[in-house]
């Protein structure tokens, strides 16, 4: 297995939002990875007070980045009873459209 070369980068996420007349708040945080190879791993969790819908999971993810193009999977993990959120997976795709211009002018020169 190669390494990761480059180390590691860190992001952190997370605050407070206030909803609603009555100004609950919902808090929530996050840590994300990434190697200089453009890998991410991350996790977070997110709280929401039971009179707001009582919202409470775990989310755990992983992705990769490549010159025009990111792919990225990630995971709920619910931490409160009957959470139609329980055990989703989510994939996305996405394409940096100035990148592919980029790329095409490259080659047309």
């Amino acid at each position: 297995c190669g390494g990761f070369g480059g180390g590691f980068g860190s992001r952190r996420g997370g605050g407070f939002r206030r909803g609603g007349a009555d100004g609950q708040i919902s808090p929530q945080f996050g840590q994300q990875l990434q190697s200089a190879l453009q890998f991410f791993l991350r996790g977070g969790y997110h709280y929401e007070h039971p009179n707001k819908g009582n919202r409470k999971y775990f989310t755990v993810g992983a992705g990769f980045k490549m010159n025009v193009f990111s792919l990225d999977a990630g995971y709920v993990i619910s931490s409160a009873p009957s959470n139609p959120l329980d055990q989703t997976i989510r994939f996305s795709l996405a394409f940096d459209m100035d990148g592919i211009g980029e790329l095409l002018g490259k080659r047309r020169r």
